[in-house]
């Protein structure tokens, strides 16, 4: 009418009588449908999209093998067809599994000389957590050379857990008669050797040894030309072929799956068996931390992969698994094949330093080099502030004996770095951060050896072996290293103590990489070493605001938060007044933990010193936390 667009709300300017009309359009929905395992779904009607309220019925069908389990995302049961209405854009899965009937037991000893039972008979066991319907399914049984195959059709349903007993041919001898058999045929088994398969359709098999998926499972036994893998061992007139673990082992090699024994025939009125194993865990010591086990159920099938996560107390960390595992990886996938009881064992966290040389650059000032000087940055990877004054770092050249060295003065906190500034050269544009210590060495940028000292006494040999030595990097064609030297670097590269400077296996190879220098001084950001302090991954359960660090702080200073899902959150510093000075996070992150720096700085330019308050915002949660801001 008298306006145009989907502009709404709409703004009109009554300059005339006018007539507007507002037009409205039925909404359209989408419908997205995945599956789990192997099959298909049908969609009737099958469209781009659907008018709301419309139905749609959804039809799932497995592949060959396979059965259908149930629906997820925006439907639930496993009603099939299923009816759907479309009153929001939705997304349904379907969820396939494979079959899990097995032949559990197979005796063709029956009636025979010495034989009690007086028929031949073959056990099939549901080893997963479905019913599984075997109407119009078929044992089938062959000679173990033959390639003709005799058939017994099955009906009905094996519930999850449950045995199945087809009784077949007598012979006769033996006294005792089968438990009720819940389907009967007449074939005339081998008590020594022969080939078993139960077939998901009633079509007789062909060939000595057939292939396909129609086939849920084969036996061969004793002399057979066809088995999984390799046959089970023979069998006589008074021993049946058994599927271990009670019909639970499946691995597809018959002769690691199946022994011998005498015949115990089970029918579907015999107990279920579920197939689970136990899975126990302790902590040791037992207050030091705890196990978590994902999916945490009170038993796992055969094959299920747990995950173990250990998560320390404060003042502990994770050292390594003991019983039903072993090695130190954490988290910890763990096949369930027994019942297993697995042990995390802890380690207080030693109060220790641990200073280590991170960072060495010898292409300081010469042609092509960013910075003027070369240097060597230093890291405290343990837990307690070191003080450094009296130590030294020396220098040599790769296949050198004589040391020049740098007396070094003050602190380096936890998860700190130290800068130490050497020669100048006449190229390169850029100064380096605010140093730590300053000394004249004139470096190798590709080459040499480093030595970081708790004493300034003069090293002296190509490979020194001082006591005082805390830490050693060669690089380079060095003589000298820790097992062997870091790679080669240039005017424009830097060795790199991996992970921030957090790996120390004593392999300097090992250790460290080439990268662009990055120099870091005892203001840059602290970084927390997880293996060293035990501060590994962790579930998040809660929102948290951790306080800052360090704190007092004379510039950066380290705030860590935690989402137990995606939030939007806001975290700003504001001053005593409740004035904010600086916005540190706007926006939506996703579930974890995080860390941000502030260095100090408000909106306006440095902020002046004093106490402050970072304030941490998210849906329904508002913490804040102090910080003194020194200069």
């Amino acid at each position: 009418g008298d306006a145009s667009g989907n502009t709404n709300p709409l703004d009109v300017t009554m300059d005339a009588d006018k007539s507007i009309t507002a037009t409205f359009a039925i909404d359209q929905h989408t419908l997205a449908v995945a599956t789990v395992g192997s099959g298909s779904v049908a969609k009737a009607p099958d469209q781009p999209s659907y008018a709301y309220g419309s139905n749609v019925q959804l039809t799932a069908t497995p592949a060959t093998g396979w059965h259908f389990t149930g629906w997820s995302g925006d439907a639930s049961g496993s009603t099939n067809p299923l009816d759907v209405t479309m009153d929001a854009d939705k997304s349904i899965t379907a969820t396939f599994a494979k079959n899990s009937v097995v032949v559990s037991q197979v005796y063709g000893g029956g009636g025979n000389s010495g034989a009690t039972l007086t028929n031949d008979f073959i056990e099939l066991f549901n080893h997963g957590p479905d019913p599984i319907d075997v109407t119009g399914w078929t044992v089938q049984y062959g000679s173990a050379t033959g390639s003709t195959w005799s058939t017994t059709v099955l009906s009905g349903v094996i519930p999850a857990g449950r045995y199945y007993l087809v009784q077949e041919s007598a012979g006769a001898g033996g006294s005792v008669a089968l438990p009720t058999p819940d389907a009967t045929g007449s074939i005339a088994m081998s008590a020594t050797s022969g080939k078993v398969a139960l077939v998901n359709n009633s079509t007789a098999l062909t060939g000595s040894c057939p292939a396909g998926p129609e086939i849920e499972d084969l036996i061969g036994y004793g002399a057979a030309n066809c088995s999984e893998t390799s046959p089970a061992g023979g069998l006589g007139n008074t021993t049946a072929a058994h599927r271990n673990s009670n019909g639970c082992d499946d691995t597809d090699n018959n002769s690691l799956d199946v022994s011998s024994s005498g015949p115990t025939p089970r029918n579907s009125s015999s107990p279920a068996n579920d197939c689970l194993f136990a899975l126990t865990v302790a902590s040791d010591p037992p207050a030091s931390g705890s196990v978590g086990k994902s999916p945490d159920q009170p038993g796992y099938a055969n094959g299920a992969v747990v995950q173990l996560t250990a998560t320390p107390v404060s003042g502990w960390h994770f050292d390594h698994w003991s019983g039903g595992a072993t090695g130190s990886a954490n988290p910890l996938s763990l096949v369930m094949n027994a019942d297993l009881a697995v042990t995390a064992h802890f380690v207080a966290n030693a109060l220790s330093g641990e200073v280590v040389i991170s960072q060495v650059y010898g292409g300081g000032g010469n042609g092509g080099a960013t910075y003027k000087n070369d240097f060597v940055e230093l890291f405290n990877r343990g837990n307690v502030t070191v003080d450094l004054t009296g130590w030294s770092i020396q220098y040599a050249a790769q296949d050198g004996v004589t040391w020049a060295t740098t007396t070094l003065v003050g602190t380096v906190q936890p998860g700190g770095y130290y800068l130490v500034q050497e020669a100048q050269g006449p190229g390169g544009s850029s100064d380096l951060p605010a140093p730590d210590g300053i000394g004249v060495i004139n470096m190798g940028s590709s080459d040499g050896k480093v030595a970081l000292c708790s004493d300034n006494v003069v090293l002296s040999g190509a490979c020194p072996g001082s006591a005082a030595i805390v830490d050693f990097v060669g690089y380079g064609p060095a003589t000298c290293a820790e097992t062997a030297p870091a790679p080669a670097t240039d005017n424009l590269s830097a060795s790199h103590r991996n992970h921030d400077g957090c790996d120390e296996t004593n392999d300097n190879s090992a250790d460290f990489s080439t990268a662009a220098p990055t120099p870091r001084n005892t203001a840059s950001p602290i970084h927390v070493c997880d293996i060293w302090l035990g501060a590994g991954p962790q579930a998040v359960t809660d929102f948290s605001l951790s306080p800052p660090a360090p704190n007092p702080t004379r510039g950066a200073s380290r705030i860590a938060f935690a989402l137990p899902a995606p939030s939007r959150v806001r975290l700003s510093v504001m001053d005593l007044q409740g004035r904010v000075l600086a916005n540190l996070v706007d926006g939506v992150l996703p579930a974890g933990r995080h860390e941000v720096v502030w260095n100090g700085v408000a909106d306006g330019g440095p902020a002046p010193p004093g106490l402050y308050f970072v304030r941490f915002e998210a849906p329904g949660h508002r913490f804040a936390r102090n910080v003194v801001l020194m200069r």
